[in-house]
């Protein structure tokens, strides 16, 4: 979003403000997530790449070989002139695991399992792993924002597929500046903590941290909270908020194949009935 000359950026970042009355905030806990996940698959590729594909194009072994001939490369696919000749000799000819002379190349994947089973299953998990480190920051999308609507008096949101709540004149937040190595930070900063109530069942609590990670400025958390408690009193907006874009920022490095959560459409209608029904 391309904001105008007399209107600059909001002064805390994880804001937006889409309507007078709406603040939307970002969920804290995503960015580190999204960080280290990003983290993960950079230094994952670059091992696979050193470990792996480096080696394959140089005609060296790489680790993976011993277990493509366990499934079958060399004589059930591919070429593998060790693996075909352990199908050859030890197994068609000196009939080890079980084997005998008209065993088939399956067969002998088979019976290799049965004798060792741990030596398929270990692979395969290490495997897995690799592929989610590998992928998994691909996948992991931006959740929904939380909502502060003044108009309504509420604060609320999604989280694991339920509706959170709670109305302003309750609204409280906690500050507490963390220890965070991936920014740099000890104690300095950090996120905004607030409790909001299940819809279904008030009794029932849920922690959100709030605000954009990583932090741009010291005690972010405290300063966006404090915002936030003028802004849903009614005073006069802070000047930390009261520019902010319509629209939430997305970070390149926040991106996703899957794009980003967004609020349902009949959250505001939602809000005002759990409301009016004295919650």
């Amino acid at each position: 979003m391309v904001l105008s000359p007399d209107k600059p950026v909001s002064g805390l970042d994880g804001v937006s403000r889409p309507h007078a009355d709406v603040v939307e905030v970002a969920q804290y806990s995503f960015g580190r997530r999204k960080m280290v996940a990003g983290l993960v698959a950079l230094a994952t590729w670059l091992a696979t790449f050193w470990w792996l594909f480096l080696p394959y194009m140089m005609g060296q072994a790489t680790p993976i070989d011993n277990f493509l001939g366990k499934i079958g490369r060399g004589y059930l696919w591919g070429e593998d002139p060790l693996w075909a000749q352990t199908y050859a000799n030890q197994c068609l000819t000196k009939n080890y695991y079980g084997c005998s002379g008209d065993t088939t190349p399956f067969e002998y994947i088979v019976l290799q399992f049965y004798a060792n089973p741990k030596s398929y299953i270990v692979p395969m998990f290490a495997l897995g792993l690799v592929t989610i480190c590998a992928f998994a920051w691909f996948f992991m999308r931006r959740p929904a924002l939380v909502r502060f609507n003044r108009k309504i008096g509420a604060v609320y949101g999604i989280s694991v597929g339920k509706f959170w709540i709670l109305p302003a004149a309750d609204f409280d937040f906690v500050y507490c500046g963390e220890w965070d190595p991936l920014s740099g930070r000890f104690k300095s900063s950090g996120p905004m903590t607030v409790w909001l109530r299940n819809a279904r069942k008030p009794s029932q609590k849920r922690k959100f941290a709030l605000g954009a990670y990583p932090p741009d400025r010291a005690e972010y958390g405290k300063q966006l909270g404090e915002a936030l408690e003028h802004f849903l009193a009614g005073k006069p907006v802070d000047e930390r908020i009261a520019n902010a874009p319509d629209h939430m920022p997305l970070k390149w490095w926040e991106s996703s194949l899957f794009g980003v959560a967004r609020l349902p459409g009949d959250i505001d209608i939602k809000a005002e009935r759990w409301l009016k029904n004295g919650y």
